[in-house]
């Protein structure tokens, strides 16, 4: 694998770790997962690095933060915990991974108006960011991860709670069932698929939200037939 190809952080690894345990059932019907010095001394890392995981863990709404002697993080009772529930039944169902790309289609041209609508300039600052790093990998199962990344990050910047839950929930699953590569891109679909993120970002980036939308809808186009559901 090239050098500059960037693996996920530590942060990003233990969340991922804590959301499958969660949405598992591992810790129960808002089961308590501890405090933040508890999850610093269970994992031996830094302070910063626990703030991320609770901010990651928030995002996708299956966390709680309660105040108090007795407080601490807790497995969130949420529709996107109750709605992976439900999806999660469905697992040893062939379509699973296509059904719900199905329904990330319907909703990236609305998360990217929304997205467009309500971004602030930190928003737009990390999807530069975001957007600039996923055009660097030259490992197409690290484009995607990327590429699944800064769908996550532009849902987040909608202030519809809703939709940031279930598009969060889908994106629990399409990452969980798809994990292969089925073909590697040639260098002209990989400068498409990044000509058409950046002209996302940048629509978002103007409030345009017209224009972020469509491009939101184009978004899968070029990348659907490159992975295999396992």
């Amino acid at each position: 694998m090239p050098g500059n190809v960037r693996r996920r952080s530590l942060a990003e690894e233990i969340s991922a770790q804590l959301a499958e345990a969660i949405l598992r059932g591992d810790y129960g019907t808002e089961g308590r997962i501890g405090t933040k010095e508890e999850l610093q001394g269970q994992f031996g890392v830094a302070r910063g690095t626990i703030n991320e995981i609770v901010r990651l863990l928030s995002s996708r709404q299956v966390i709680q933060m309660r105040p108090g002697p007795k407080g601490g993080l807790f497995a969130a009772s949420s529709p996107a915990v109750k709605f992976h529930d439900m999806v999660m039944h469905l697992q040893n169902d062939a379509h699973l991974a296509n059904e719900c790309f199905q329904v990330k289609d319907v909703l990236d041209p609305v998360v990217s108006a929304h997205a467009a609508r309500d971004r602030t300039a930190k928003d737009v600052k990390e999807l530069r960011a975001i957007c600039k790093e996923y055009e660097r990998q030259t490992d197409p199962k690290m484009r995607i991860q990327w590429n699944w990344k800064l769908h996550r990050r532009i849902s987040e910047i909608s202030k519809n709670r809703i939709l940031v839950i279930f598009y969060a929930a889908i994106m629990n699953v399409v990452e969980a069932e798809l994990s292969e590569v089925r073909a590697k891109p040639d260098k002209s679909h990989m400068a498409r698929r990044g000509a058409l993120h950046r002209e996302l970002v940048e629509a978002i980036a103007a409030g345009d939200e017209k224009r972020a939308r469509t491009l939101g809808g184009d978004k899968h186009k070029f990348e659907i037939d490159l992975i295999d559901d396992t």
